[in-house]
């Protein structure tokens, strides 16, 4: 029976059982080569997808800058509306000042009984000499000058329309300032909106690449947990089948001593071909022992990687939370100095509206004060000529 057993034993493997390990190898290598062009797609997948999503980052950061470029614009041609406006301003007041002193000078001109001609006017040198650049032609003639009341109230009038004028110019631009106003702060509010929206979209992006981390982290994770107890399963499965291979190994022993010992010099000589055969499976089993060591090895060594990998992810999310946090404190700081800037420029300019219209009060002030003076030299006036004419 033992001689028997050992012939069986020492026969090889079967042509058609190494045939369907090697259609197994055959498919093993196939799907192998399968996912390995699976995870360069992914991989050139992923790639694409990151340079994508820098070329729009970067894009939303040229856009941003072009309508920063365009605010400051916009900013630049209000000052200068503001100061053209102001230039304008001035030339009117400049036109009726200069109105005004023509029409005095003209008034005493026609009351001192004198002519432009007869002037004599001074200029002051280097060294404070007077020099004559006209002679007078004779002197004042009094007796020329006629209807004093009438000329009164021409130069009454004359500052009427002067008020009247300077009025209407104060109201243009009181008007002018108002609407610059109105287009300055709506021009803030859309750069508020602009930048709003702004934070929003990297706000969302932000949050996109934080979720689309951790999902990364996670899956990781998880990979590395299966391929841990794969490992651990794979170990334990080793250890169990070396105990029963031990164990089995004892048994024999122990059975081919027993039947040492009841056959004597009986004991068949195929215990030899046995004994090779057993040592031959202890030599394979060692060397599957060596190569699931290596396995094992192989394995702590790639769950180190892994979670390396992942303590750099971890980091890189850290700190994309860390950069994320600044932007959005930095994009608040700036939104709210944008809005105290807002306000103090709606408190200027409507302390600058307050200011012309206190102005134009005045003027108006001004302008009922003369005309109830000049009823009251009519008044006057036609007293005076009743009285004359009573006598």
């Amino acid at each position: 029976v033992m001689a028997n057993c050992s012939e069986d034993c020492a026969q090889p493997n079967s042509p058609a059982m190494v045939e369907f390990y090697h259609s197994k190898l055959k498919d093993m290598k196939h799907k192998y080569s399968v996912l390995e062009r699976v995870v360069e797609e992914c991989r050139q997948l992923v790639v694409r997808s990151a340079d994508k999503e820098d070329e729009f980052l970067r894009h939303v950061r040229d856009i941003a800058k072009l309508r920063q470029a365009m605010s400051d614009l916009e900013q630049y041609l209000y000052k200068e509306r503001e100061y053209v406006l102001k230039l304008t301003a001035d030339n009117d007041k400049l036109r009726i000042e200069a109105g005004d002193n023509r029409r005095k000078i003209q008034f005493l001109l026609d009351h001192s009984g004198l002519k432009e001609s007869q002037l004599e006017f001074h200029k002051e040198g280097k060294d404070g000499e007077k020099s004559p650049l006209g002679k007078p032609k004779g002197r004042p003639r009094f007796y020329e000058v006629k209807d004093f009341n009438q000329k009164l109230k021409e130069l009454w009038e004359s500052e009427n329309d002067i008020l009247n004028l300077r009025i209407k110019a104060l109201e243009a631009e009181l008007r002018e300032q108002t609407n610059l106003l109105r287009d300055e702060v709506e021009s803030l509010e859309k750069d508020l909106d602009l930048k709003k929206r702004e934070w929003e979209s990297e706000k969302r992006q932000l949050e996109q690449r934080i979720s689309c981390l951790n999902c990364r982290l996670q899956n990781t994770l998880l990979k590395n947990f299966d391929d841990v107890l794969k490992t651990m399963y794979d170990v334990e499965k080793a250890r169990t089948r070396e105990i029963e291979l031990v164990e089995e190994n004892e048994c024999l022993k122990r059975y081919i001593n027993t039947c040492k010992g009841i056959l004597g010099e009986d004991f068949p000589t195929g215990h030899v071909i046995r004994t090779e055969r057993v040592k031959s499976e202890a030599r394979s089993l060692k060397e599957q022992l060596h190569q699931k060591e290596q396995i094992i090895r192989g394995y702590q060594a790639q769950a180190a990687e892994f979670e390396a990998h992942i303590q750099d992810l971890k980091t890189e999310l850290l700190t994309e939370r860390g950069q994320s946090q600044k932007l959005k404190e930095k994009f608040l700081a700036k939104e709210e100095y944008l809005s105290r800037k807002l306000e103090e420029e709606k408190k200027r300019r409507l302390l600058e509206t307050e200011g012309f219209r206190n102005d134009v009060k005045i003027l108006r002030t001004k302008l009922h004060a003369i005309e109830r003076q000049i009823k009251m030299d009519r008044l006057k006036k036609r007293t005076e000529d009743k009285e004359k004419r009573d006598p």
